[in-house]
């Protein structure tokens, strides 16, 4: 479809009173650190829902994320939750170092990552603390070493300069993953702001949904 084709079709799943629409954007890591290079390649994107309030919502993004099967990790409570194996002893206490299962690491200290462990010494990620809870309660950690646990969040505020604003994503701002993020009708109607609209799908959930004169809303946001 074009872009007026495009923007046909949204404006018939508008619900009343869209300010936005919501996208969710496949992007692959194209950095090359050796030339400062930093950016991504887009890959599929997708209108997966609609933003019905004047300001920017997160709660807005995960509801609309969990509707699409590609961002459903981006939805309502999911972030990223991880642990890491750490000593949980000083190298200078020779009882607990002789103990302890990792031997040929020297001069460690309390709190120090475990290395050599490989991907299959780590555990995978999970959206939610109870599911890394139950995970560390079936892999308990060898002897002279504890699970340290750790939490990033799915929420990207980037309002600075150069900053990529409000979204949503499961990794850094040039990794490889699925973004979630939403752009104002007034912008999309804009023709320098029209682009977005190029090979822009329709998530199912918009694309069977019937319109109730939103198409008429939205203008300003």
């Amino acid at each position: 479809m074009n872009r007026q084709e495009t923007m046909e079709a949204l404006r018939a799943s508008m619900p009343t009173g869209a300010r936005a629409l919501i996208i969710a954007e496949e992007e692959f890591d194209n950095c090359d650190s050796t030339t400062d290079y930093y950016a991504t390649k887009r890959g599929r994107r997708v209108a997966i829902g609609w933003r019905t309030t004047d300001r920017e919502s997160f709660p807005a993004l995960r509801k609309a994320a969990a509707r699409f099967p590609e961002t459903a990790h981006l939805g309502p409570g999911l972030d990223r939750w991880t642990a890491r194996l750490v000593f949980d002893h000083d190298y200078s206490d020779t009882a607990a170092r002789e103990a302890c299962y990792y031997q040929g690491q020297d001069h460690y200290y309390r709190g120090q990552n475990v290395h050599g462990l490989g991907d299959e010494g780590q555990p995978p990620t999970f959206g939610r603390e109870g599911e890394l809870a139950e995970w560390i309660a079936q892999h308990s950690a060898p002897a002279g070493t504890e699970w340290k646990i750790g939490t990033e969040s799915n929420e990207h505020r980037e309002n600075w300069s150069m900053g990529a604003g409000n979204y949503l994503k499961a990794a850094h701002r040039y990794g490889t993953g699925w973004v979630v993020r939403s752009v104002s009708l007034s912008w999309l109607e804009d023709p320098c702001g029209s682009y977005h609209l190029d090979g822009l799908e329709l998530a199912p959930c918009l694309a069977g949904a019937p319109s109730h004169g939103g198409q008429n809303q939205g203008r300003g946001a």
